[in-house]
């Protein structure tokens, strides 16, 4: 991440709010995502969320529309 351009706005905000003792490196880790090291479980559990859904609407609007 390129921090140069955002210095001297940064040291700006670091004088009006305070923020002094707060290191560059907790900042950064607050602001950057976590490595998402979980898809598999993310996929998994919305497929099972639809498939519950799906097997709800199927039981609950089985008889459809009789025209």
């Amino acid at each position: 991440m390129n921090l140069d351009n955002l210095k001297s706005g940064w040291q700006k905000q670091k004088v009006l709010h305070g923020l002094h003792n707060i290191e560059e490196a907790e900042i950064l880790s607050i602001i950057e995502p976590e490595h998402i090291s979980k898809p598999f479980w993310s996929l998994s559990k919305r497929a099972a969320q639809n498939s519950l859904i799906f097997t709800f609407l199927l039981l609950c609007l089985d008889g459809g529309c009789a025209v």
